[in-house]
Parts: structure tokens; sequence; C-alpha cells
């Protein structure tokens, strides 16, 4: 018998945002997050599949400048499907 086990490994993307000084005065630091949150949901180009590893969706990485990403914690193996010989 043979199966295909799959899980979910989460990753982490790393952006770099800059804001002008000016728009962040008379700010407190809760409202300065949610500004750098917000400009890197408007800004962030995406997550891709490349091609390597023998297929063309075995790879991941992101699609803009300034942005990085790495896997970050274990897997968890959640869904069995049967596989056909």
């Amino acid at each position: 018998m043979k199966k295909e086990v799959s899980g979910k490994a989460y990753t982490t993307v790393i952006m770099e945002i800059e804001i002008d000084d000016s728009e962040l005065e008379g700010l407190a630091q809760e409202e300065i997050n949610e500004l750098f949150v917000e400009k890197a949901y408007d800004s962030f180009g995406g997550i891709d599949s490349f091609l390597g590893n023998g297929g063309a969706d075995k790879l991941i990485g992101v699609t803009g400048i300034n942005e990085s990403i790495y896997g970050d914690g274990e897997v968890d193996f959640d869904e069995v499907e049967n596989v056909e010989d």
C-alpha cells in the first residue's frame, strides 16, 4: 500500500518598509506599527512557485525587491491520500 502524506510548514516573509518620518509624527507606537503592516500588505508582491527539485511547484520564493522568505518551524503532517501504483 502506498499513500501520500502531506502537511503544512510555516514560512516567514521579511520586507524592508520605509515610511517618511513626517507621516509618523504624533502617532503612538501601536499606530506606527499598524501603518508599517498596512504598507507591507499593500506592497507585497506575493509568494510564487519556482522551477526546481524535480518540478515547477517545488521551490517557493517572493517576487519583490527587499523581500525574503525562509522556513520557520516544524512540519505538521495532517493529510493522508491514496496513491495509485
